[in-house]
């Protein structure tokens, strides 16, 4: 078996090596060559910047004051004066003046060639000459440009002047148009030796590389030392994004050769000043560097190569043994072999490895079949409190990759009130909605940052939360709202209704079945709290002082659903206000227990609203329970709160008749003070002029309650405050309060307050002491 074993694996060890080597080499030298060029790029135009921007600024103030002196000529007096007059009527005096002002600024200056002022209109022109007419000059062909260019001052672009030798000079001219008379076509110009102003400004040095070039903006030359080059450049070019780089440079062939061009626009004129170099001569630096890369490149690929042949032989030779040591371990794999008239090493290993895999495979699916089933039944341990190991309970949940993180948590428990028993197609339709909750509360946890899900039975679904809180008392809060957002995304995706017991804070997961017992009991109360509630264990744990908080405020609160109702917004305002800064300032209220009071605060305003319409429409747009829920600050929420009683109240203003509704008031008003006598129906509604079934049905709609309910409600509000004085006996406050006899007010009482006078009684001096 040994013989027919070839060294493939060597070769591919061996070529891949090789061609890393390779591409890095590659790769190294194209980034040095790169990086060089583009280092000499930026040297380049940094120094061709520098050279025209120093042009630019000698040229720049050169001719601005070519054109000052040329302005302070066209404000002669003198000039002016002269201009305007025929040739045979300037005198003498006047005429040499002028004549000896432009001869003197011309002596001035080495680069002036020539000043002369031009009147259009007379044909004539005065320079440091005289005075001849338009057909005797020399230059007039100068004069035919003027039509064509801007009424003012212009520099024109370069022309030969010729002498009476026969050569000729290039000069560039400078046009200003004086408006003198009544035709404005008088004009002062200068013409400029090129030669000698590009010497003296631009290129002082001759033996300098200083080749600037000045165009104008149609890409013309003004100004350079070969006056027929033409660089066929426009100011457009060089505002071409795609031409010019981002150092403000670009590559133009020029003559048959590729130039390197770097510019510098002049914002007093449009000027474009730029200077050109051969690429060949600024890159030749690099082009030297690339051969010398190369040079290297070729020099490290050699002895990578022998390297490489070296390395790979050594590495190899582990890997040959184990070749040789599995061609005989599998009689499959000998088999296949044998089918063959050579077998490669790589192709050994490959056939040996895959049909390890597929054992693996097979032991992995065994593995996952089982490992959902055991991670449940640990889950379901926990809660019965049959892991109760620290260490064993770490080591399970690393072992199943729970995302339970130990910061404490909360158990939330589900019940399911679509999942019935019945008939087998029941059962299915039953378990496939198990599972859709199952899948909703698993995204859930996964969203919220980690947790564990578990199917109890086909009715309950238990969640285990953690809760990253403060304090124990604070995960009730926390839990609660996940409860509602859980509650609420199962209702939006599988419709259902469904309750949830949260249980209290448990600081490690092995104690969690005191927390999942706790949402068990939390569930007891799912009769009370009817179907799809949200019950806490500390919902069901209240002490005496907070039965007595609770009822002063639900007094408190019925007082302001009348007044809502009733439509009254100041007293309505009054009485939140009241009821929201006790809630916050009251000491000996936990912060559970201002939760609840707040919680049904909310409740309180929103039946209020619902006994007024309970679609209410016209009254608030949208779910005011969502809306609450989304509030996060104390302030936000009696925002919300003083918001909605606006509303409510305004709902009850455009509605009810006003003068019903103040009659309703007088009566409540009346009932109020005058509860200790009879009272019935039927004498309220006599006194105002009524039928007691009309009286009955507008003091309903007013108030919400029909007469009844709303006359005894009064009555025990004032027996409560007498049992809490106690300073009257049981018969004495019926008496009292309207109730008549002692069996009334008991009847009543215990119907209202669920317990009986003496009680109430006995219950409010045990809180006191």
């Amino acid at each position: 078996m040994k013989r027919f074993i070839t060294r493939t694996m060597f070769l591919r060890l061996f070529i891949y090596s090789l061609t890393v080597i390779f591409f890095l080499n590659l790769t190294m030298g194209a980034l040095t060559y790169f990086y060089f060029k583009r280092t000499i790029q930026q040297r380049e135009t940094k120094q061709s910047q520098e050279t025209l921007n120093q042009t630019k600024q000698m040229v720049e103030s050169t001719i601005q004051e070519i054109q000052k002196v040329a302005m302070a000529i066209s404000e002669n007096i003198s000039v002016r004066k002269i201009l305007v007059m025929p040739a045979g009527q300037i005198g003498y005096s006047d005429a040499q003046a002028v004549i000896g002002m432009l001869n003197e600024k011309i002596s001035s200056s080495n680069y002036l060639h020539s000043i002369y002022l031009y009147n259009e209109h007379l044909g004539k022109i005065i320079s440091g000459e005289g005075i001849i007419s338009l057909e005797q000059f020399w230059d007039r062909d100068v004069f035919d440009r003027l039509s064509h260019e801007p009424p003012y001052g212009r520099w024109l672009e370069p022309h030969p002047i010729p002498f009476t030798s026969g050569d000729e000079t290039m000069v560039i001219t400078y046009a200003l148009r004086i408006p003198v008379g009544e035709k404005a076509d008088n004009y002062v110009m200068f013409n400029i030796k090129m030669d000698l102003f590009y010497q003296t400004y631009i290129r002082p040095n001759p033996n300098t590389s200083n080749d600037v070039a000045i165009l104008n903006e149609q890409g013309r030359t003004m100004l350079y030392n070969d006056n027929s080059a033409k660089f066929g450049l426009t100011e457009r070019e060089f505002t071409n994004p795609e031409a010019v780089s981002p150092q403000g440079w670009l590559t133009k062939t020029m003559n048959g050769q590729k130039m390197f061009v770097s510019y510098v626009k002049s914002d007093f004129n449009g000027w474009l000043y730029i200077k050109a170099a051969p690429m060949s001569v600024v890159f030749k630096e690099s082009d030297l560097i690339l051969k010398v890369v190369l040079i290297i490149s070729l020099i490290c690929l050699a002895a990578g190569t022998i390297l490489v042949l070296l390395m790979s032989g050594r590495y190899y030779k582990p890997i040959y043994s184990l070749v040789q040591g599995l061609s005989g371990l599998n009689d499959g794999v000998a088999a296949n072999a044998k089918t063959q008239r050579r077998t490669d090493d790589l192709s050994l290993l490959r056939t040996t490895f895959y049909h390890l895999m597929k054992e693996n495979e097979h032991v992995r699916e065994e593995m996952r079949r089982h490992e959902a089933i055991l991670r449940d039944h640990f889950l379901l341990g926990l809660l019965l409190g049959r892991e109760s190991d620290p260490h064993e309970v770490a080591r399970s949940v690393n072992y199943y990759d729970l995302a339970l993180p130990d910061t404490g948590y909360v158990v939330l428990l589900l019940h399911l009130y679509s999942v019935r028993g019945g008939s087998d197609a029941s059962r299915e339709q039953s378990h496939i909605l198990t599972f859709r909750i199952h899948q909703v509360c698993v995204h859930f946890l996964g969203l919220a940052g980690g947790g564990a899900v578990i199917s109890l039975d086909h009715r309950h679904i238990a969640l285990i939360m953690p809760a990253v809180v403060a304090q124990a008392l604070d995960a009730d809060h926390f839990a609660k709202q996940n409860a509602l957002q859980l509650t609420d995304r199962i209702m939006k995706e599988v419709g259902e209704p469904v309750s949830v017991g949260i249980g209290a804070y448990r600081a490690h997961l092995y104690e969690i079945e005191g927390s999942f017992n706790e949402a068990k009991e939390a569930l007891l109360f799912e009769n009370l709290a009817g179907e799809a509630c949200m019950i806490s264990i500390w919902d069901i744990r209240l002490d005496y002082g907070g039965t007595r908080i609770w009822m002063d405020f639900t007094r408190k609160i019925e007082n302001l659903k009348v007044e809502i109702k009733l439509g009254n917004l100041s007293k309505s305002l009054e009485g939140l206000t009241e009821i929201l800064d006790e809630i916050g300032d009251r000491e000996e209220v936990n912060y559970r227990e201002k939760q609840l009071l707040l919680s049904q605060l909310v409740y309180a305003v929103i039946t209020a609203m619902m006994e007024l319409n309970p679609s209410l429409k016209g009254i608030y747009d949208g779910d005011p329970y969502l809306e609450y829920n989304r509030l996060s600050t104390m302030e936000q929420i009696k925002d919300w709160l003083r918001g909605t009683t606006v509303r409510a109240v305004k709902y009850v203003r455009d509605k009810r008749d006003n003068k019903n509704a103040d009659l309703i008031q007088q009566i409540c008003r009346y009932i109020e003070s005058s509860y200790r006598e009879e009272l019935t129906l039927q004498e309220i509604a006599e006194k105002v002029l009524m039928n007691p079934q009309y009286f009955s049905k507008i003091f309903k709609e007013v108030t919400g309650k029909n007469y009844l309910e709303y006359l005894t409600e009064v009555r025990l509000a004032a027996a409560a405050r007498l049992l809490e004085s106690g300073e009257s006996k049981i018969y004495e406050v019926a008496e009292k309060t309207g109730f008549g006899n002692k069996t009334n007010l008991i009847r009543a009482f215990k119907k209202h307050y669920s317990m009986t006078p003496t009680d109430y009684r006995n219950r409010q001096i045990q809180v006191g002491k």
